[in-house]
């Protein structure tokens, strides 16, 4: 079985091979992300989901949450870009709390 998984809209997504995923899924719409996920569970132990697809899908998640693999996670969006500071606003997400550097 293969560790990590990444699927999400955009190009962005394939900075997560660099960090150790095996293979990124870009899909264009959400109409096939069941399907895809359910595919790709059999393989994987992680599978990491854009957040704001994963939060458009959340009967995906729902459906593998009491499993114990794939553990199925949300990851920020990397097209978040446009924010004043898009590493604040990472990083808060990432911790929960407003961070002072």
């Amino acid at each position: 079985m293969k560790n990590i998984a990444v699927v999400g809209k955009t190009d962005d997504i394939k900075i997560y091979s660099l960090s150790g995923a095996e293979e990124v899924f870009k899909i264009n719409n959400n109409s096939n992300l069941e399907k895809l996920i359910d595919s790709i569970a059999k393989e994987y132990k992680i599978i990491l989901v854009e957040e704001e697809i994963l939060n458009r899908n959340k009967k995906i998640f729902l459906k593998y949450k009491n499993q114990k693999l794939p553990a199925i996670t949300a990851i920020p969006s990397l097209d978040e870009k446009e924010n004043e500071n898009f590493t604040y606003q990472l990083i808060k997400k990432i911790v929960g709390n407003e961070v002072n550097i």
